[in-house]
């Protein structure tokens, strides 16, 4: 869907990219395991220097360490890894991928 930047600051988009779930235990009451990967691309205005976007990337980072057990209400997840990926120019902006992997299980 078409993004419109109501500012010329910096932004982020965000996507969930999911693998399909696997059966990690079998029976009635067994576990599915899924796997994903949360993609934050951060995008900050050329001319306010690559300085900031390394330093937001290095916060979401050390916000989502491997090991890191997230919960809401009786759902887990775990991190997996956080990498930063290396920045472009793109639009008039720097770019910076950050992947942070994940896991969960939920009951069938």
């Amino acid at each position: 869907f078409p993004v419109t930047i109501v500012n010329h600051g910096p932004y982020a988009n965000v996507a969930f990219l999911l693998a399909d779930p696997v059966v990690y235990t079998l029976g009635d009451d067994g576990l599915d395991e899924h796997r994903g990967v949360m993609q934050v691309l951060l995008k900050y205005p050329r001319g306010q220097g690559s300085g900031q976007l390394d330093e937001k990337a290095d916060a979401i980072r050390e916000s989502f360490r491997a090991g890191l057990k997230l919960n809401y209400d009786d759902q887990e997840v775990t991190i997996v890894n956080t990498g930063m990926g290396n920045q472009s120019d793109f639009e008039n902006r720097f770019v910076c991928p950050v992947s942070i992997q994940f896991y969960a299980f939920t009951r069938r």
